[in-house]
């Protein structure tokens, strides 16, 4: 009854599907239809519950795992955790490293994957605190990560303090066994592993109160901010970076007032730079110095602007728009190339530049360089062109003027070995200098020395210079001529700085000697002199001391071929002067063939010589020794002998030009002859070219 009141109410699917054939009824619709009811509706009938237990077991277990990563990641947040991790993993790395390592905390939120360290402190092997950090925080993306590549949005150190110890070339750095440590080992044969490589993009980074110590050079900044720009361009900013070493000798001029305080071995100087990079590739850089200070309140450095413009690659660096300030000075450069030195390919470091032009005031590198110039304020302009390499120096077309051009100055000069202190040499060659006697007192006025001879200085007029100077190990020397108001004058002389003395000689064709030294019955002279003058300053202040006075301690010895003197001409006369710097004695000798004319003088100031005191004049005879008198015989007839030759010499040129005379006379009266041979033959062709007259008759 059950199955006839179920086939009542629910047709069976075999019945309809036989039905359906039978009325050939059926399309594909229908076909479906049927499949869904005779098969699909059974079967979903069967599986629904073991379908509906699976997912829910599906979705407990996913809603579980959500649940423990959730609780995880709230756990790996959690400080507790945090710091149990960070224990074990300090525990691992001292032991990888077999050094002490501590961190007092670290912060990583796993959501934003910002990792922060704080307290950092890394010994060395010798205990020796290597590297402390006060705080380094890192704002990392996660799923670049995945593919081995670190994206860092942020990081941020503050609080760096490192020491690096490298006792020499041979001996390893205090830092090697952290290399080693991580160095990966070069025996592995496992080629199963084959990672890529990685890679990293960093978009900014500020690095705070760094202080580095290396060896005897400490390095240390305020700040230092580098930023990723567009288009592969970066930017770096250094505030109040220092660089400081002490190599534990005494400052080099300790003990030498001339010296400046410029020492690499005691530098304390500060810098605040801006870079901006725009292309930075394997073998490319292109880069602008934006901004540039640096200044050593101790050594005397005082840049106060530093810009140019960087091209480079492994091989060679381009300098363009170079600039650089100083408080009076100023210079500039269109372009300057560098070849980069590499020991591998062989090349060695070498430069040159184009003209380089500026203005300077030599009292900018007084305290560095040349305490002598620290009152040297005048300005001069100038510009030259640089080559060289790492050992030369070559200056070409170098000129220097002032702004009036009352000094002008031309010449070359070149600077070698400079990496050896005892044969480093340099020489300019001045092929032209010009000033007046006002300029020439000024730059005189700006050294911070004693002044002798001014009046003479003023006497002298314009000077004109040609020569060179030499700077060697102690030594300088100068070579020239001087052509001035009063005359020329050709010298040489030299400063040993090794036993203090001046030596050198000069000589004048005609020198307006009284016109400089204010002897007006004194005329022009031709001399030679050598002379030899005290600069040591311990031995002139000793002097001082004792006799006082205002003259230069030494000796002049000279030969005067020709003065006048009254408008009378004085030869052969010789002149030596001795002072002690209280007071100058000469002796003045005229030396004849029996009669020798001498007498004494002396004088304590040489802008007074007209009170020059003339003291016992004599004269001294004397007779011809033998070996004067044989040489007097030898001499005579040395002049016989020249005599008689230049006698018989003009004998031959006279018999010679009568020769060409009488040659001359007989080769003019054979012209004369051939002329009148030719004008006779000349005169025959005529006649017999022209035609005889006709005479025509004429009759009645």
């Amino acid at each position: 009854m059950s199955i006839s009141t179920r086939s009542s109410l629910h047709p069976t699917p075999i019945i309809n599907y036989q039905l359906s054939i039978v009325n050939c009824q059926l399309t594909p619709s229908l076909l479906f239809s049927q499949i869904h009811l005779t098969i699909l509706t059974p079967l979903s009938s069967f599986l629904s519950p073991l379908l509906k237990r699976l997912l829910k077991a599906l979705g407990i277990t996913a809603a579980v795992m959500a649940v423990l990563m959730v609780v995880a990641a709230l756990l790996v947040n959690t400080p507790y955790v945090q710091n149990k991790l960070l224990r074990w993993a300090t525990k691992a790395l001292s032991e990888k490293l077999d050094t002490r390592i501590s961190i007092d905390s670290v912060s990583v939120d796993i959501f934003g994957f910002d990792v922060s360290l704080y307290g950092v402190d890394i010994e060395d092997r010798q205990q020796r605190k290597m590297l402390q950090l006060q705080e380094l925080s890192a704002d990392i993306k996660f799923w670049p990560l995945l593919k081995k590549h670190i994206v860092v949005n942020s990081l941020e150190v503050s609080g760096l303090n490192a020491l690096l110890l490298k006792p020499s070339a041979e001996e390893p750095g205090n830092w090697q066994f952290v290399i080693d440590a991580f160095k990966k080992d070069s025996t592995a044969t496992d080629k199963k592993q084959k990672h890529g490589k990685l890679s990293a993009d960093i978009s900014h980074v500020k690095l705070q109160d760094v202080h580095v110590q290396y060896n005897t050079t400490a390095l240390g900044f305020c700040q230092a901010v580098y930023d990723r720009g567009n288009r592969g361009s970066h930017a770096l900013t250094l505030d109040s970076l220092n660089i400081k070493t002490d190599n534990g000798k005494p400052r080099k001029n300790v003990g030498k007032k001339h010296r400046g305080f410029f020492d690499t071995g005691h530098l304390n100087l500060t810098v605040n730079i801006n870079i901006g990079i725009d292309s930075l590739g394997k073998d490319t850089l292109i880069s602008h110095i934006n901004r540039c200070e640096a200044y050593d309140k101790v050594s005397g450095i005082d840049i106060r602007a530093l810009t140019t413009t960087v091209h480079a690659n492994p091989r060679q660096a381009q300098l363009t728009n170079f600039s650089l300030q100083q408080t009076g000075t100023i210079v500039r450069m269109a372009e300057a190339r560098v070849q980069l030195p590499d020991k591998k390919a062989g090349r060695h470091l070498a430069f040159s530049t184009s003209t380089i032009t500026g203005r300077t005031v030599l009292k900018d590198i007084a305290r560095a360089f040349a305490p002598t110039l620290s009152r040297f304020t005048m300005p001069v302009n100038f510009q030259t062109r640089m080559d060289g390499n790492d050992n030369t120096l070559r200056f070409h077309d170098i000129r220097v003027h002032t702004d009036n051009n009352k000094l002008t100055v031309r010449g070359t000069g070149n600077i070698t070995y400079l990496r050896e202190k005892k044969r480093l040499s340099v020489i300019f060659r001045i092929s032209n200098m010009n000033t007046d006697v006002g300029t020439a007192e000024k730059i005189i006025n700006q050294f911070a020395v004693k002044k002798l001879m001014m009046g003479q200085l003023r006497r002298l007029g314009t000077i004109a210079y040609n020569g060179w100077f030499h700077v060697g190990w102690k030594t300088v020397d100068f070579h020239g001529r001087l052509q001035t108001g009063a005359g020329p004058m050709h010298f040489n002389f030299t400063i040993d700085g090794l036993s203090k003395y001046l030596t050198g000689d000069v000589r004048s064709t005609a020198f307006a000697l009284g016109k400089v030294m204010d002897l007006p019955k004194i005329g022009d002279l031709a001399c030679s002199a050598k002379f030899k003058i005290d600069i040591s300053k311990q031995r002139t202040a000793l002097m001082r001391r004792q006799k006082g006075g205002k003259l230069p301690i030494g000796t002049v010895s000279a030969d005067i071929d020709d003065c006048s003197y009254k408008k009378t001409h004085v030869r052969n006369l010789s002149v030596s002067i001795t002072s002690d710097g209280a007071e100058a004695t000469g002796d003045l000798v005229h030396k004849g063939k029996f009669i020798d004319l001498n007498c004494s003088f002396s004088f304590t100031d040489t802008d007074a010589m007209h009170k020059m005191k003339i003291m016992a004049p004599g004269i001294h005879l004397h007779k011809k020794t033998e070996a004067e008198k044989q040489q007097h015989e030898a001499e005579k007839q040395q002049k016989k002998a020249e005599k008689a030759q230049k006698k018989a010499e003009k004998q031959a040129a006279r018999e010679q030009k009568k020769a060409e005379r009488a040659q001359k006379k007989a080769e003019k009266k054979a012209a004369r002859q051939q002329k009148k041979a030719e004008k006779q033959t000349k005169a025959t062709t005529i006649s017999l070219r022209s035609p005889k007259p006709s005479y025509l008759c004429l009759t009645t």
